[in-house]
């Protein structure tokens, strides 16, 4: 399969999970009983829809794979060194959210971070100027990154 066939397959078979998120809608306004009958083999076509079909397809062809509603990439590559801080907010802000994000456990630094963003929302700097793309997820990502380099452990105890 080339790109222009995979793009071809991934459109009919989002016109399909949308007849079938239309037929579902009238499924779940069943009775209990009908609706009983109904469910199960529709789970298993939304399954294999969403999650074989057409996770194939983006496993192959990524660049097909639609972005994720109200989730914002960050730039993985870029580095803390060329965050530019808003007056507001240091450097050592940065280090105690995403320090008081630490538990005594492991944990991914993707969960650092969310916590950390938290944390953000709760002290009200969200409001970072948008240059710092997808603010304030960029610096939060950058720096617990650089914290977490070359396979770091910090320990809370």
């Amino acid at each position: 399969m080339d790109g222009t066939q995979a793009a071809e397959i991934q459109r009919h078979m989002l016109v399909a999970a949308d007849a079938i998120e239309r037929a579902s809608q009238i499924i779940f306004a069943l009775d209990e009983e009908d609706r009983e009958v109904l469910a199960a083999p529709l789970k298993e076509i939304i399954l294999e829809l969403h999650f074989k079909l057409l996770h194939a397809v983006y496993i192959r062809y990524p660049d097909l794979r639609p972005p994720a509603p109200d989730r914002h990439m960050i730039d993985t590559n870029r580095r803390w060194e060329e965050i530019v801080l808003p007056e507001s907010v240091s450097e050592t802000d940065l280090d105690t959210i995403i320090f008081s994000a630490l538990t005594s456990r492991l944990q991914k630094t993707a969960m650092v971070i969310a916590k950390a963003l938290k944390r953000c929302e709760t002290l009200g700097l969200q409001s970072m100027p948008k240059s710092l793309a997808y603010a304030p997820r960029q610096p939060i990502a950058s720096k617990a990154r650089a914290i977490f380099a070359n396979g770091a452990t910090v320990r809370c105890d």
